[in-house]
């Protein structure tokens, strides 16, 4: 053999004896390219397991041309468990790093929650003063005007006395204590009367609207009745019943039946029927249906029927104290008016729109705080 034929013959093997040498170098880079690559993706499993295939189609080329290059068993063995470690290590890598922005949202989201919980809090103060100072623009500009005019002698004393004149009356009327007396009384009235009429109101109104028979028998009659006026069956009252407590306090209940009535009934009709059936299924008795499923599905309109009756309740103690008294508030005004005492009418108008006012807004307070679970539009 030739000495060209040697060296020709020896270029294949240290060409393949360097081959061998090269394939970690470019394995290394493999696994680097695809170890980057998966941690720049640490939420995607599919690129992962792409990854994976890929390196061990790889592994398995290099040790196919391994073998084929002349290349040691052991050799490719070393190499296999060195590639083998460092995967585990990208492995354990991706694995401890993954939790980590869960973990990061997973805190933050509470702080979020929280101030979501108290910014809105602070606005809602902010609005309930703003609201109130804006309700109470039209009576500051009103009591001005009106004090104006008073003073500039516009208007008459005797007519339309100034605000100063209303705030005196009212004054000497506390000194005395006439208006302790005839506030109480009027208030023990009207708190009669409702608690009688409103409670008949919703007791015919949970019947009318749980059973049709009552329906058909008493809601006819009871909405002919509703179209009466107070002032027409006035008469009727006094000849009946004589100008005593009792007429008052049923006129008085005539008037804080109605409005709780029909809201009460239109507030049942409204529950969702398949609601009863649920109840059915539960085997709900007639008492648990009417305290666990009817009354509180139908407890926004009672309430608003509550408001309603309340104010239709003054009414009508305003109308039965001036039919004929000698103590209340009515009284008061119906004297003053004899006497043209106008500023005491003025201080009973007053005490009718405060009370009616407080009254008012003590349901709504209850209506809030029962119906928090409620998410209507508020404007």
């Amino acid at each position: 053999m030739s000495p060209s034929e040697v060296i020709t013959g020896s270029q294949p093997v240290a060409a393949a004896a360097r081959r061998p040498a090269a394939a970690p170098q470019s394995a290394t880079d493999a696994e680097a390219a695809a170890a980057s690559g998966a941690l720049s993706r640490p939420d995607d499993g599919e690129s992962e397991k792409t990854g994976v295939l890929a390196e061990r189609a790889q592994e398995q080329a290099e040790r196919k041309e391994a073998r084929e290059s002349g290349g040691s068993a052991q050799q490719v063995e070393v190499r296999a468990e060195r590639r083998e470690t460092e995967q585990s290590g990208v492995l354990r890598e991706r694995l401890e790093k993954r939790p980590e922005p869960r973990r990061a949202k997973e805190s933050a989201v509470p702080v979020e929650r929280a101030e979501e919980r108290v910014e809105p809090r602070k606005a809602g103060a902010d609005s309930r003063w703003a609201a109130i100072a804006r309700g109470a623009v039209l009576p500051i500009v009103v009591v001005a005007v009106w004090q104006a005019l008073g003073t500039l002698g516009v208007v008459s004393s005797t007519i339309l006395p100034t605000p100063l004149d209303i705030a005196r009356a009212f004054y000497d009327l506390t000194v005395s204590g006439d208006i302790f007396k005839h506030l109480r009384i009027s208030l023990w009235r009207a708190a009669i009367g409702f608690a009688l009429g409103g409670s008949l109101g919703l007791l015919f109104g949970v019947l009318v609207g749980l059973f049709r028979r009552f329906e058909q028998s008493l809601d006819p009659s009871v909405q002919m009745l509703r179209t009466i006026p107070h002032l027409a069956v006035t008469p009727l009252f006094i000849l009946w019943f004589g100008f005593g407590e009792f007429s008052k306090i049923l006129l008085i209940a005539k008037g804080a039946f109605f409005p709780l009535y029909v809201q009460t009934f239109l507030g049942i009709r409204s529950v969702d029927a398949k609601l009863f059936d649920v109840a059915r299924v539960l085997q709900f008795s007639r008492l648990q249906q009417i305290t666990k499923l009817v009354l509180p599905a139908a407890l926004p309109n009672i309430l608003l029927g509550l408001r309603l009756s309340i104010g239709v309740a003054w009414l009508g103690l305003v109308v039965a104290e001036l039919m004929g008294s000698s103590e209340g508030v009515g009284y008061l005004i119906l004297d003053a008016r004899q006497f043209s005492q106008t500023a005491i009418v003025f201080v009973g108008i007053v005490i009718f729109a405060v009370v009616g006012k407080g009254s008012d807004s003590l349901v709504r307070y209850l209506e809030k705080r029962l119906l928090q679970w409620r998410d209507s539009f508020n404007g």
